[in-house]
């Protein structure tokens, strides 16, 4: 019998203990690509004893301290001379001896202020528009203005502010649907 070129002749049994070794070796492979990929997230591994990611900081340092430099001009959040809304507190009784003073002029105020947000609520606006029959059977129907296209959507303004979560500030869509519902409690 003439053997082909390129091909060699293996004892059965040499050629078993070679697919023993493969498996044996393909099994050890598995093994230690696993250890390799474990960290404290996909194993039982504390984080004390995983690898420890180090990032280094590329910046260059300035030889300056830290903080504020002499010159610089600091920003800080200052009261202002017409606030939206003014809250008052009187005094009614003196701690002391417990006289009335609900009808005594104060001396003088301290102030606080404080800056916030308004509380946002969603303002729904329903569209309504006319239908009338002529005396001619045409039944005749007002326009809804060209951006009211669906019996439910959302105004241009929550429309803008959830493609700039996802554009700009790149939120995912879940991510957007729940700050918006938290927001709002509406579900977007």
């Amino acid at each position: 019998m003439q053997i082909p070129e390129g091909y060699i002749i293996i004892k059965q049994s040499d050629y078993q203990e070679l697919l023993d070794t493969i498996a044996q070796l393909k099994e050890r492979i598995k093994v230690l690509e696993g250890q390799r990929n474990k960290d404290s997230h996909n194993s039982h591994i504390p984080p004390s004893k995983g690898i420890v990611k180090v990032i280094k900081n590329l910046r260059e340092t300035s030889g300056k301290k830290q903080g504020g430099q002499k010159g610089h001009q600091s920003k800080t959040l200052e009261m202002v001379s017409n606030p939206d809304k003014t809250e008052f507190y009187t005094i009614e009784h003196c701690e002391k001896c417990g006289l009335d003073l609900s009808k005594k002029k104060a001396d003088r105020f301290e102030k606080r202020q404080v800056f916030d947000l308004p509380k946002i609520e969603i303002n729904i606006t329903e569209h309504q528009a006319e239908i009338k029959t002529c005396t001619c059977g045409h039944v005749n129907k007002s326009r809804f203005p060209e951006t009211v296209k669906a019996p439910v959507q959302y105004g241009e303004n929550i429309q803008t502010l959830c493609v700039s979560l996802g554009n700009y500030q790149f939120m995912s869509y879940d991510r957007i649907s729940e700050f918006m519902a938290d927001l709002t409690r509406y579900i977007i």
